[in-house]
């Protein structure tokens, strides 16, 4: 028997839960199902085109409707939005672009309370 099984973290803590199952034939399957959670690791570098920006979802991993701030710590990208609210399990689209020409790197940080910090790396073409 197979039973593919997705883990959503929606807190930073470790969760332990039973699956039980019948056969065909009555038979009855227990398994103890162990989740880990830990924080969200690093992503990019992403480059953000000249010109047409770097669209990105983002997706509230929390049970309950949160406030997020998202900010760049590098003055060549900007951001469409600086704050939002997101309902549980619901995303959204985050659009990084360019002020200037000139080369860059820096970084998109999103972070609400009482929650760890999405870091994603940014470069330019």
């Amino acid at each position: 028997m197979c039973i593919p099984i997705k883990f959503v973290p929606s807190r930073m803590q470790d969760t332990k839960a039973i699956l039980c199952a019948r056969g065909p034939e009555g038979q009855e399957y227990r398994a103890l199902l162990v989740g880990r959670t830990t924080p969200p690791e690093a992503q990019g570098p992403m480059k953000v085109p000249k010109g047409k920006g770097l669209v990105l979802e983002f997706k509230n991993p929390m049970e309950t409707a949160s406030d997020f701030t998202a900010q760049v710590d590098q003055a060549a990208f900007a951001l469409d939005k600086k704050t939002f609210r997101l309902e549980p399990r619901k995303s959204t689209t985050i659009t990084v672009s360019l002020k200037t020409e000139a080369r860059a790197t820096g970084r998109l940080i999103i972070s609400a309370e009482a929650a760890p910090k999405w870091i994603i790396y940014l470069k330019t073409d």
